[in-house]
């Protein structure tokens, strides 16, 4: 059976073709974990700051966005 369009492709083509989506993929998803990482240590150091400005409303909002930071961080941690 061949292609609507043409030729069919070779099993290492088509092999190729996979594995470069994958790793495409993975790299992504490195990239996106590497990102919320960064932005949680950001995040973290802020808290600490408007605590010693004694702003605990700007802190209870931090710390809630750092919660949901971290759940998101570990759901993605395990994807890999």
């Amino acid at each position: 059976m061949g292609n609507m369009f043409g030729k069919e492709k070779p099993l290492k083509e088509v092999l190729r073709e996979s594995k470069r989506t994958i790793t495409r993929a993975v790299r992504e998803l490195d990239r996106e974990k590497l990102n919320l990482e960064r932005e949680e240590k950001r995040l973290t150091a802020d808290i600490k700051k408007m605590a010693k400005e004694n702003q605990m409303n700007a802190v209870k909002i931090m710390a809630k966005e750092s919660g949901k930071m971290k759940r998101l961080s570990l759901k993605h941690g395990g994807l890999i």
